[in-house]
């Protein structure tokens, strides 16, 4: 558990990593979806897929980040 906010945290991670919402950040290496329709990314990790909300202004920005 940390005491600073998520945005100090995603500024000291890798370019691989993206702020999807205001409670997420996701490694894009396990990025394989981003459904724009419902506004969730899919992750896949070990066999199981995960689905995460994306705030619809994030969308774009990620798409572009895993090109």
């Amino acid at each position: 558990m940390i005491t600073i906010n998520l945005g100090t945290v995603e500024d000291l991670l890798p370019q691989n990593f993206y702020r999807i919402s205001r409670f997420h950040v996701i490694n894009t290496d396990f990025l394989i979806k981003v459904d724009r329709k419902t506004h969730v990314c899919i992750l896949s990790l070990d066999g199981a897929n995960y689905e995460l909300p994306v705030n619809y202004r994030n969308i774009r920005g990620l798409k572009e980040a895993k090109l």
